[in-house]
């Protein structure tokens, strides 16, 4: 019974030195993942930006850790540089301005960050106008005020309504939209540094 019992032993480590010559067990490969987002894609100069996003590691959220998130102007100009924390669920938002003098154009934001010894990169694009540019061409000109006058006494839900024209954001395009338009009239970044 006893050799039995070598015998088993024996032909069991045997199998099992086979199998692990046979058998290459590699690391496992994990996944770190950074989202980042806006919560729009155009804003207007002195409209607040939000960035949000979530950090997630092998598909489970990475609860309070800290990430570092650049924005950058038209020009690749650092304008924003901070450092944001994740919530417990692994998500993470950053609320900011941009100066009254801010260039107008295409921002990017940037966010990066490292969990055990892996890292993780994002980033979006942000189109920053300025209040009164209805065609978004960067410059508050003629072609806005056709526009403008085009949904002058519009209301929301009218056929005639553009968002970009109700300066004040209440619903409806009047005097006071009128007024704020002609404050930006004559705005132009499309070629100035």
């Amino acid at each position: 019974m006893n050799k039995r019992r070598v015998l088993i032993s024996f032909l069991t480590l045997s199998i099992l030195g086979i199998l692990a010559s046979t058998y290459h067990i590699s690391p496992s490969h994990s996944s770190f993942t950074l989202t980042l987002d806006a919560n729009d894609s155009l804003y207007q100069v002195s409209e607040d930006i939000v960035l949000y996003g979530c950090l997630t590691y092998n598909g489970s959220p990475l609860s309070h850790s800290l990430l570092a998130v650049e924005v950058t102007n038209p020009y690749e100009d650092p304008v924003i540089v901070r450092s944001v924390q994740t919530d417990s669920f692994g998500v993470f938002n950053l609320t900011f301005e941009l100066p009254p003098d801010a260039k107008l154009g295409t921002y990017t934001a940037y966010g990066s960050t490292s969990y055990m010894g892996e890292k993780a990169f994002n980033s979006t694009a942000i189109f920053v106008t300025v209040a009164g540019d209805i065609d978004s061409d960067i410059d508050v000109d003629v072609r806005d005020l056709y526009f403008f006058a085009r949904a002058y006494n519009s209301r929301i839900r009218e056929p005639s309504y553009i968002a970009a024209a109700d300066l004040d954001n209440d619903g409806d395009i009047d005097s006071h939209d009128l007024s704020l338009f002609a404050e930006q009239y004559g705005r132009s970044e499309r070629f100035s540094r």
